[in-house]
């Protein structure tokens, strides 16, 4: 289900992109697995921007991004496209101010996760928990 998803999500085919999104996080939700939840509801969002629906969007990234924080690894690839959808929508919205923000933020995180000796530092310290 989750290939299905990315597989509409690159097509930009939002319907049925939603259609095995939902199912891919009530599958995680269920099996209780924080990651997946976290990756379908990131993946659900992206979905909701396809068919215009900021608002379900937003808050699937949101929740996202929130159950990612609390992760013991948490997924910075996600984090940074996660915000970057979240900037889209604000500036869909005319919240342009709020979208430059977020922005901002991510250039900082992008620039330190993807720095060489950062990754070192992430994986070794990934490596001892």
């Amino acid at each position: 289900t989750i290939i299905r998803e990315l597989t509409y999500l690159l097509l930009e085919n939002g319907v049925e992109a939603i259609n095995h999104g939902q199912k891919a996080l009530d599958f995680a939700i269920i099996s209780k697995k924080e990651n997946n939840e976290s990756t379908a509801r990131y993946h659900l969002g992206c979905a909701k921007v396809l068919i215009a629906e900021f608002d379900q969007a937003q808050e699937l990234l949101d929740s996202a991004l929130t159950i990612n924080a609390h992760l013991p690894n948490p997924d910075w690839d996600l984090t940074i496209c996660a915000n970057k959808q979240i900037a889209n929508i604000l500036t869909i919205k005319g919240k342009t101010k709020a979208a430059e923000a977020i922005l901002k933020r991510n250039k900082t995180l992008e620039e330190t996760i993807y720095d060489p000796k950062t990754k070192l530092i992430i994986a070794i310290s990934a490596a001892l928990l």
